[in-house]
């Protein structure tokens, strides 16, 4: 079984009591693809997406929905990402007059926000830029932010890059695939 179909059943089991609901995902990326690829279990109505522009298109077959549209059709609203966004998605939605649940099933819920322990809630331009001037080098995390990773694993990408690089690079993906072994890398390479 891969781990698509494993993120399906994941999906399944811990949200089957919204089975009988009309869902709606928030979040429009690869989740959400393999989760309606997979779909025969749940009734999926529509999708949204932050950015207003796409509300009115139609994605996977499914329409993009306002707010509005999303309350009028669904029963629900599911976020569909990864958990790492799930607080900041339901900090913009949790006006919404649905019940909004994580794709773990949990029910999202508004948590007190102390400001003093997240250094990040009072981030200015102003004060990120003066951060930057006073360090040499600055590090960003950007995939997944700021560049589209146009595959679905790491795998596919490093299968790519071993038919790219075979004669100057052989083995590309077995090395990485060590390498990210010895650095402690959750890397999906098969």
């Amino acid at each position: 079984m891969d781990k698509f179909e494993l993120e399906y059943r994941s999906f399944c089991e811990n949200c089957l009591l919204l089975k009988d609901k009309k869902l709606v995902l928030y979040g429009t990326g690869r989740m959400t693809a393999t989760l309606l690829e997979k779909n025969r279990d749940f009734q999926i109505v529509g999708l949204c997406d932050r950015e207003p522009e796409k509300i009115g298109e139609t994605l996977y077959g499914l329409p993009i929905l306002s707010e509005r549209q999303a309350e009028e059709t669904g029963d629900v609203v599911v976020i569909n990402t990864a958990p790492a966004y799930w607080h900041t998605i339901f900090s913009r939605i949790r006006h919404w007059k649905l019940p909004i649940y994580y794709k773990n099933g949990q029910r999202a819920i508004e948590h007190e926000t102390d400001i003093d322990k997240n250094p990040y809630w009072n981030v200015t331009e102003k004060k990120l830029t003066e951060q930057i001037a006073a360090h040499n080098v600055i590090s960003f995390d950007i995939f997944g932010t700021l560049v589209l990773r146009a595959y679905c694993s790491d795998s596919d990408l490093f299968r790519i890059l071993d038919r790219l690089t075979e004669e100057i690079f052989p083995g590309f993906s077995e090395k990485r695939k060590r390498a990210g072994t010895m650095a402690g890398s959750d890397a999906d390479i098969h």
